[in-house]
């Protein structure tokens, strides 16, 4: 897995999309009925680690990019200690893990189970994940729908830009451009670039830049994937509103571990 975002960790909650937000009342509504500890895989810099502490749920959060673990570090040192204290990280890859505890939820947001990959890894998140749950614990998973007009604007696609934000304490304008470098539609494995042009206010420009690669899933292959590991699904969403599966951009399974 290489999606580290080694270069442009900093940047990484500034993205001012929708998608960087609309999903914490969900999460939030789902942890409320959790008994116990939860665990958040590709927890990032903490964006739905922080609010679910918040909340008042204890979280582990397990990242592989140090960069993105360090961003999180300086944000709970910012924090109230009620809410820092509920908040434990691990290093480490979700494709196979050992934390030595149980959770009573794993949730995996923001569709960063498209991380792994390969069958190998997919199956080692998922038998980690069934390790980890108490009996009948709840996992949720989020990937998004590959829409066929998406999957042909991609192919191909020259870049754009996504959007341009001003940091009033730099004075820095940051201006964040995307591009799919190619697909492989036998894999399912699209390879995306997202770059930061910064220009300072004294008009010098430097650029950051990483390289992801992303498989896309459709339903019924998450369906297998989750059924022939030990997960019932309770819940199927095409949104975080709860819209039907397939009229959303979303793929999002409630699940209940079997054992």
């Amino acid at each position: 897995m290489n999606n580290l975002f080694l270069r442009t960790a900093r940047f990484y909650d500034l993205d001012m999309s929708d998608l960087a937000t609309h999903d914490l009342a969900f999460y939030r509504g789902h942890a409320a009925l959790s008994q116990g500890p939860i665990l958040e895989l590709a927890c990032g810099t903490g964006r739905v680690t922080i609010a679910l502490a918040r909340a008042g749920h204890s979280v582990h959060g397990l990242d592989l990019s140090n960069s993105m673990l360090a961003i999180l570090e300086t944000k709970l040192a910012g924090e109230r200690p009620e809410v820092s204290d509920r908040v434990s990280i691990t290093q480490g890859d979700m494709a196979e893990f050992n934390l030595g505890r149980r959770f009573s939820s794993v949730i995996v947001p923001f569709r960063a189970f498209q991380a792994l990959t390969s069958f190998e890894q997919q199956r080692g998140c998922l038998l980690s994940v069934r390790r980890h749950l108490e009996p009948g614990g709840r996992f949720i998973l989020d990937v998004f729908m590959p829409h066929p007009h998406v999957l042909q604007r991609w192919e191909g696609a020259t870049g754009h830009v996504d959007w341009v934000a001003h940091d009033p304490e730099t004075g820095e304008t940051i201006t964040r451009r995307s591009r799919c470098r190619r697909v492989d539609p036998e894999r399912q494995i699209i390879y995306p670039e997202l770059s930061f042009e910064v220009t300072s206010s004294d008009g010098s420009v430097h650029t950051f830049a990483d390289q992801l690669a992303l498989r896309f899933f459709y339903p019924y292959q998450i369906q297998t994937l989750l059924a022939t590991h030990g997960f019932r699904i309770e819940e199927e969403w095409g949104d975080y509103q709860c819209g039907p599966l397939g009229y959303g951009p979303e793929q999002i399974y409630v699940c209940r571990s079997l054992a």
